[in-house]
């Protein structure tokens, strides 16, 4: 937690130190004390002469070298693409569900990081760096980083609340299952099954997913639309024995499918419990969303998933180099 707090905030100290770079070139070429001039336009970037380097060129610039990096994190464009896209989706379910902050909760989302930091900065130091010695060490004052958690905590707020309200309001699953290479030996499997084997025994010994393995087939938390499995649409409807969406949820607690196809090989999937959507209103269980822990990034890009694959809200995407050719 400490390091990825350090690490935002050398990200911030990075754009200030951009922002001053710009401020010295400019200064540069204007009178002390005169506001620079400039003629460049909305989505005009920077004049060399009489050309002009458009928003299009730099986005299409950063995608070149985007391509040589290996590490998604590391992938400035894409994240910052994807970032807004997440923001503006939990502003209209927001807006959708009524949830709104007050400045009061985001002052105490604040505080309450900073003392989060303070903590942990006291561990880890054992108290023999004091707070503003260490503010001083990463080139950060305490108003600098206040100003900077603020611009997020609103953000952190609404994945808590609405997430939570999403996961705990909408049906989900406890799923399991085996996965095999081939038919073949999925229909030999549910025989087994069919005959009464163990399914514990069966997944420890046939099953190729190492991941699942010493959890018993056990899959994570299912919510229809999440992308385990594929959704079905009009446009792609479901082809035969294809692992989908609506054979998972037409199953009930203990049953199991029988061998289905998918991207990753042959499954046989058993619904091990349902947990029924909780009707009650946001507004009602709103102060107890509030007091869970924060969302991490897993549970948020399932949310994310689900509402753009049901359809709640569409995304679409025109980045140069990406999905269409610069200027274009």
């Amino acid at each position: 937690m400490l390091m990825k707090l350090v690490m935002r905030a050398a990200a911030l100290l990075a754009l200030t130190a951009a922002a001053s770079t710009v401020g010295f070139y400019a200064g540069a070429q204007s009178k002390e004390g005169e506001k620079p001039k400039t003629t460049l336009k909305v989505g005009q970037i920077a004049r060399v002469g009489p050309r002009i380097i458009t928003a299009e060129q730099v986005i299409a610039r950063t995608y070149d070298v985007e391509q040589v990096m290996k590490d998604e994190q590391f992938r400035i464009l894409t994240n910052s693409v994807n970032y807004l896209v997440q923001v503006n989706l939990l502003d209209l379910e927001a807006e959708r569900i009524g949830c709104e902050l007050s400045t009061k909760e985001i002052d105490s989302e604040v505080a309450r990081q900073i003392d989060e930091m303070k903590r942990q900065v006291k561990d880890r130091y054992g108290g023999a760096v004091p707070w503003p010695e260490w503010l001083k060490q990463q080139s950060l004052t305490e108003e600098g980083l206040r100003t900077y958690i603020t611009k997020g905590a609103r953000t952190i707020l609404l994945k808590r609340l609405i997430v939570n309200y999403f996961e705990t309001s909408t049906e989900s699953y406890d799923l399991a299952h085996i996965l095999l290479s081939d038919k073949q030996n999925a229909e030999r499997i549910w025989t087994q099954l069919e005959r009464g084997g163990n399914w514990k025994d069966l997944v420890a010994k046939e099953s190729k997913d190492p991941g699942t393995l010493n959890t018993d087939g056990r899959l994570p938390r299912h919510y229809i639309g999440d992308g385990l499995f594929r959704l079905p649409t009009q446009d792609k409807p479901a082809e035969k024995e294809e692992l989908t969406e609506d054979i998972v949820a037409a199953l009930k607690d203990g049953e199991y499918s029988g061998p289905l196809k998918s991207q990753y090989g042959w499954h046989i999937v058993k619904r091990l419990k349902t947990y029924p959507a909780n009707k009650a209103r946001f507004h009602d269980r709103r102060g107890e969303f509030l007091a869970f822990a924060d969302v991490d990034e897993k549970r948020f890009n399932r949310w994310v998933n689900v509402v753009t694959s049901r359809g709640d809200y569409t995304t679409e995407f025109r980045i140069p180099g990406l999905n269409c050719e610069p200027d274009k």
